[in-house]
């Protein structure tokens, strides 16, 4: 059984990697938006549907994982618990910035849509949207933590 729940563990990881893909590439298509409106459309995605997939597959990464932990003996070895740990700051880390950064699309985006007939508030608009790096800074941030999980649950240093 335990192998099992390992594999579900795994796939549940590997849907969340895609989901969160998507999530990544639409923070990208974001900064190269050259219309105020568009930026809505783009980002709707996130808001509506990824954002609600992504929590029940992370909930569903916790759970599986915890059960796993359970089934062997690995909640007596440190990995596990710094696996965890690391797991719970990358989503206050990913929450923060990504919100921030959403807030902060929404700012410029209002501000062009309010000023669009003026050509230097789209001008503005695209610049200010170009300027942003928080996702560079989530997507290293990711790669970071995600290759700390694999390295932790592949070798159980501790």
């Amino acid at each position: 059984m335990y192998n099992w729940i390992v594999f579900l563990h795994v796939t549940v990881i590997f849907v969340f990697l895609v989901q969160h893909a998507a999530e990544i590439i639409v923070t990208f298509k974001l900064r190269q938006q050259k219309e105020p409106e568009g930026i809505f459309a783009t980002y709707s995605f996130v808001s509506n549907n990824n954002s609600r997939n992504l929590r029940i597959t992370y909930s569903l990464i916790i759970l599986t994982g915890a059960v796993a932990g359970f089934m062997a003996p690995w909640w007596k070895q440190g990995w596990m618990w710094t696996a965890l740990g690391v797991m719970i700051i990358l989503w206050i880390i990913m929450n923060r910035i990504g919100g921030n950064y959403l807030t902060a699309v929404d700012a410029i985006t209002d501000q062009a849509l309010k000023n669009k007939d003026d050509e230097s508030a789209i001008e503005k608009f695209m610049r200010d949207l170009k300027s942003r790096r928080e996702p560079e800074i989530m997507t290293i941030t990711s790669v970071i933590g995600m290759l700390i999980i694999l390295w932790l649950m592949m070798f159980k240093p501790f």
